[in-house]
């Protein structure tokens, strides 16, 4: 067995203990469509074919990248439609294989070649220490109206609240984290603030690059769980649409604001939710505006 399909088997036996439990095999097996003999094959160092892994990471929420690669990439999850690029790249490379076998030594070669320069630069990734400090006030739902903050004057306003004088504590600390379907992935330390009786949330500003206008939006469910939770913060730029395929704030006119994953489809939008993979299909029209969401801010453990 190479050492690719070793340290795959190896990955899939860890997304199903923690995804469910040390006695999940069959549960995992029947969630992706697969028979229990068919599983364990795959925990035993068979590779599994381009659709079983992407309902391994539909199932679970998880990083397609990690699955094979043991990299995150950071907030990319495969939900539904948001699938399609995945799935074409793990088809191509399965028809290859089955074409040409001799293929598969370059492949893995490619493969492990990549995952070494990715981790050299993770490794050599520090993060500056910070020279300034920035406060991003934090917005309740109904706050939220039917025109962008920023087209609200909410600018102004921010850019008010940005200097840190008058700070003080409500809540402790926290990091500032990539959304992510991965365990927490600090970036930076934060602390939960409040200024002027204004909840905010008091960042490095060497760890944002973002040179607009931020608020923040506390997050009141676990519809994103695992990738926004319960209790986060979520920061979003009032001048940054939101992307396919990435989590957002969108504000829609009938249901107001809500953290989907942004799937925009013709005159329908899907808004995908991490937990269960589900989706919520709204027409186009009944989106008065949506954000990417940039980071989320956990509280510290």
């Amino acid at each position: 067995m190479s050492e690719a399909a070793t340290n795959l088997a190896g990955r899939i036996r860890e997304l199903r203990r923690r995804q469910f439990g040390a006695r999940g095999r069959g549960v995992f097996a029947e969630r992706v469509g697969v028979s229990r003999e068919e599983y364990a094959a795959y925990e035993a160092g068979r590779i599994p074919p381009a659709d079983v892994l992407v309902r391994m990471c539909e199932v679970t929420g998880e990083d397609l990248q990690w699955l094979l690669t043991g990299l995150s990439g950071r907030g990319t999850l495969v939900i539904s439609g948001a699938r399609d690029r995945h799935q074409q790249l793990l088809s191509a490379a399965a028809r290859l294989l089955h074409e040409s076998p001799e293929s598969a030594g370059p492949l893995e070669a490619f493969i492990e070649l990549l995952q070494s320069g990715q981790a050299a630069r993770a490794g050599r990734r520090e993060l500056p220490p910070p020279t300034r400090e920035r406060f991003v006030p934090i917005l309740e739902p109904d706050e939220l109206g039917e025109t962008p903050p920023a087209a609200r004057g909410a600018g102004k306003r921010l850019k008010a609240l940005s200097a840190t004088g008058g700070l003080r504590s409500a809540g402790g600390e926290a990091w500032l984290c990539a959304p992510s379907a991965r365990e927490d992935e600090p970036l930076a330390p934060a602390t939960l603030a409040t200024r002027d009786a204004r909840a905010g949330v008091l960042l490095a500003t060497d760890a944002i690059t973002e040179r607009d206008a931020l608020f923040a939006v506390r997050v009141a469910d676990d519809d994103m769980a695992p990738m926004l939770r319960r209790g986060d913060v979520a920061i979003v730029s009032c001048g940054r649409a939101a992307r396919p395929g990435r989590p957002a704030l969108c504000r829609l006119r009938r249901r107001g604001a809500v953290l989907r994953i942004w799937l925009p489809d013709g005159d329908d939008v899907r808004l995908g939710r991490a937990a269960d993979g589900g989706e919520d299909v709204e027409a186009a029209g009944e989106v008065c505006w949506s954000l990417e969401v940039l980071y989320c801010v956990r509280p510290a453990a």
